[in-house]
């Protein structure tokens, strides 16, 4: 394999690529090993924490190799804030996905070939496709690195069986080693990871979970707002990110926090980009402390001050749990990651859980009337309201069948199909001198040599290109771009995009099997399994970093942490355990009302005995009938 590198590489080389880059003296304990394995080509599994430094561990190996480095990653977000970053830090990179245009790719490619990116991004699915294997061929591959890689494991938090095919690359460039990189892993997805990539004699790092600087809490409450207000308040200094799950609630909390005086901004789906983007690059340069967000909000965000993270929820696993959690604490200050439990989630979370396995006949009927919705197996414009209209079914029935044909490879629903940025200069670069900053200045100069008739017609631009040339991030430059819109001197249309759907296997008998096959059923049972190890991480009064720890199968944590809630907790464990007991002698077989129980000469709180109660169906020892309970 020494073909692959331009000489003998060594780590201090790596150290200078990390000073030049990066600005660091040294790479972190821990990631240490890992790098050193890149560089001697060796098969490595990296089980790195949120927070830390896995990207790192292939970005700066990949400046040293002497070809490219590909990275495979599960979204298009991630790989476009990637790109970003590097570009920024004048790295050239490039990602490939189907929300580039036809042009994009093209000179894309142009640009690989004449050696300009030392990195590619692109999704599982582009990895494996014969024509972008065959586009790059010719060309030198020095390590293929797997990022998110549990998302190969059928036992992993968010499995995509498009991973399993990532193997199948390596034989076209067989010399290349492989990194697989992932923030949480069980024993079993490890194993899993390890036996999908086919990786040979790896090198395996398993970094422990424990955040020495990170205090885990639980508050138990039927007033979640209050909390949550309460535990905002209560941080002074640094930022905040609360997690909830639908766009719904996202936009009643960020409205409802911005009336009593604290600055909050929303971030989901169903916002627009440059929306986003803006609450984006507010909330990171501190114009807002909180973000109210979906989960999809904080990966490839490096923000080191984020002080509170708040699931205003549990999340469905405890793998889900501690990725999000760790984009607290970056700088190594002490931080929070809190929950806010309300008495019957688990049981909704549950519910919701089931709906997102439907039956397969119930897959299998939507499946079979997507070809009146579609011309030659696609769709460009696809509703699923009204598709769910008429074949007369629920909307999110269909959504969710819909989204299980999606994830096992049968359609593909909701790529972007996007449509180019538009400028053109409507005022010479005379007239803004005194208008505009010097960098808008610099970036309309710009514009003028790369685009020829800009000043008299609106032509297509590359965000990407522009910002790589004058090395700053996307974001940045759309910042700059605005700015130039709003003091009239150019006019400036932002990219857009549609759905569309496209059906890729066409028989309801393969359809079945490829479900049966790929042990559907039994996945619906590991994110059960899954959601109930976080019910009991929730109701647990163990030490919580040490649940975790356990959970993932470490073994770095010997004593308590002496942080989490459970630690410092000053009510005296064996005291509530005996007053559940006590309650639940109460309960006879005659239907009881709560608040009859709670009337009983006891100092356990309405929200305890909630607890209690979801505790006690949980395990089959009572019946419950909406406010009513008794004994079975």
């Amino acid at each position: 394999m020494s073909s692959i590198l331009k000489s003998q590489l060594c780590y201090t080389d790596l150290q200078a690529v990390l000073k030049q880059f990066w600005g660091y003296e040294d790479f972190r304990a821990f990631q240490k090993p890992i790098v050193q394995s890149v560089l001697d080509m060796k098969d490595t599994l990296a089980i790195l924490p949120t927070g830390g430094g896995k990207s790192i561990c292939y970005q700066a190996p990949a400046m040293l190799l002497d070809g490219i480095t590909v990275v495979v990653s599960p979204l298009i977000a991630l790989m476009n804030d990637q790109v970003e970053v590097l570009n920024s830090k004048g790295i050239e990179a490039m990602a490939f996905h189907s929300g580039k245009t036809t042009e994009e790719k093209t000179m894309g490619l142009e640009r690989l070939r004449a050696g300009k990116y030392k990195l590619i991004y692109v999704s599982p699915e582009k990895l494996v496709s014969k024509k972008f294997i065959d586009n790059i061929r010719s060309l030198k591959v020095s390590l293929l690195a797997v990022d998110e890689a549990h998302c190969i494991s059928q036992w992993g938090h968010e499995f995509r069986p498009s991973y399993r095919e990532i193997a199948s690359f390596r034989s076209a460039f067989r010399q290349m080693p492989i990194l697989a990189l992932t923030a949480t892993a069980t024993p079993k997805v490890q194993k899993d990871i390890v036996d999908n990539l086919k990786l040979e004699k790896p090198d395996c790092w398993v970094n422990s979970t424990t955040r020495n600087e990170l205090i885990y809490e639980v508050i138990k409450t039927d007033n979640k707002f209050g909390q949550l207000m309460k535990s905002i308040r209560s941080t002074n200094k640094g930022s905040i990110i609360v997690y909830a799950r639908n766009r719904r609630t996202i936009a009643e909390l960020s409205h409802q926090l911005g009336l009593r005086g604290i600055s909050a901004l929303g971030y989901h789906a169903g916002m627009s980009g440059i929306q986003k983007l803006e609450n984006q690059m507010k909330w990171i340069s501190n114009e807002a402390q909180v973000m109210v967000a979906t989960n999809a909000f904080g990966m490839g965000i490096d923000k080191p001050d984020v002080r509170k993270v708040i699931h205003y929820e549990p999340p469905l696993s405890l793998e889900e749990y501690v990725q999000e959690a760790g984009r607290a604490g970056r700088d190594r200050s002490s931080s929070a990651a809190v929950i806010l439990l309300g008495g019957y989630d688990m049981r909704k979370k549950e519910e919701d859980l089931r709906k997102t396995y439907p039956p397969i006949e119930q897959i299998l009927q939507v499946f079979n009337h997507l070809e009146e919705a579609t011309i030659n197996n696609y769709s460009s414009n696809f509703s699923i309201q009204q598709f769910a209209e008429a074949i007369n079914t629920s909307i999110l029935k269909t959504y969710y069948s819909l989204k299980v044909l999606d994830r096992w490879g049968i359609i593909v629903m909701g790529n972007q199909l996007k449509e180019p940025s538009l400028v053109k200069i409507i005022q010479g670069i005379e007239s803004s001198s005194n208008r505009v900053s010097n960098d808008a200045q610099l970036l309309l100069r710009l514009l003028v040599k790369m685009y020829d008739g800009i000043l008299y017609k609106k032509v297509k631009i590359n965000e990407n290109y522009i910002a790589a040339e004058i090395k700053c991030t996307t974001p940045t430059l759309l910042c700059r771009l605005l700015e130039l819109k709003n003091n009239g001197l150019i006019e400036f249309i932002p990219s857009s995009g549609s759905t569309d759907l496209r059906v890729l296997i066409n028989k309801a008998k393969k359809v079945e099997r490829i479900l049966l096959k790929s042990n559907y059923l039994a996945l619906k049972k590991v994110a059960l399994d899954k959601l109930e190890s976080m019910n009991e991480y929730a109701h647990s009064t163990a030490c919580r970093q040490k649940t975790i720890e356990s959970y993932f199968g470490g073994k770095g944590l010997l004593n308590n942490c002496g942080n989490c809630d459970n630690c410092t907790s000053e009510i005296p464990k064996e005291g509530l355990i005996k007053e559940e007991k006590e309650m639940y002698k109460l309960l006879g077989d005659k239907w009881n009302k709560v608040d009859e129980l709670l009337s009983h000469k006891m100092t356990m709180k309405r929200i305890q005995l909630i607890n209690c109660i979801e505790e006690w169906e949980r395990q089959g020892l009572i019946e419950v009938k909406g406010n009513l309970l008794k004994r079975k």
